[in-house]
């Protein structure tokens, strides 16, 4: 949580634009500080995600500690994404992931995205190493959109601020036709899909002028075989 607020704080969305943060990586942790995965972990991903295996004092109730240890001694595998996003793909993970399904070790994927934009640039995210590793046979597990345990700790945290809103007031946004817009749906809330996001290419938006096409669009849901509640061209 501290990485992202960080984060979207370089964005320009500071502490008065929101009243809590749920991210992924907090249901993984609860996961993963209760003792589910063992306790000597492999990590694959970025440095700056150390923060993940580091507990806050408030979080002083779990029963497990954590040892980032190296891939032969390792119990699990926690993913928060690729070594250097910039550089590789999943493929550049092939070997490992082939060791670790005869090892039979699990995977916990902390942000179940594939991919992400930066910039005009397409990054990788742990979701892709997820899903690699599951093609090859492997066991990953989630815990982010659009999988149950983030809202169950998002409806937590509302209740803990005193914010009892019925689900059928609030609203998903998001540009991840699989992880926003499905979790939105399955847990019974309406959806806006953002179509400027991470479809812009498959639904040929080149630019903040672009037209979007209802045919194109009627065509996506289709093939992802998921409709949203709303949808908008972009969102500033």
């Amino acid at each position: 949580e501290f990485s992202v607020k960080s984060q979207i704080e370089q964005m320009g969305i500071t502490t008065d634009c929101y009243d809590e943060i749920v991210t992924s990586g907090d249901a993984a942790q609860e996961s993963l500080f209760s003792g589910d995965f063992g306790t000597n972990i492999f990590h694959i991903g970025p440095q700056r995600d150390l923060s993940f295996f580091q507990l806050q004092p408030s979080q002083n109730n779990y029963s497990s500690s954590i040892n980032l240890v190296n891939f032969e001694e390792a119990e699990s595998i926690v993913c928060t994404g690729l070594f250097n996003e910039m550089k590789e793909s999943p493929a550049d993970y092939q070997e490992l992931l082939s060791k670790s399904k005869i090892r039979d070790l699990k995977l916990l994927c902390v942000n179940p995205d594939l991919s992400v934009d930066f910039g005009e640039k397409r990054l990788w995210c742990a979701g892709s190493i997820a899903k690699a590793y599951t093609d090859a046979g492997g066991e990953s597990v989630y815990f982010g959109k659009p999988h149950k345990p983030i809202y169950e700790i998002a409806f937590k945290k509302l209740k803990a601020l005193n914010q009892q809103i019925e689900k059928d007031r609030i609203i998903c946004i998001g540009d991840g036709i699989s992880t926003d817009i499905l979790g939105g749906n399955s847990n019974g809330m309406d959806t806006l899909f953002v179509c400027s996001g991470l479809a812009r290419f498959e639904l040929k938006i080149f630019n903040d002028s672009s037209p979007i096409d209802s045919k194109t669009l009627n065509h996506y849901f289709k093939l992802h075989r998921i409709t949203p509640t709303s949808t908008i061209g972009h969102l500033r």
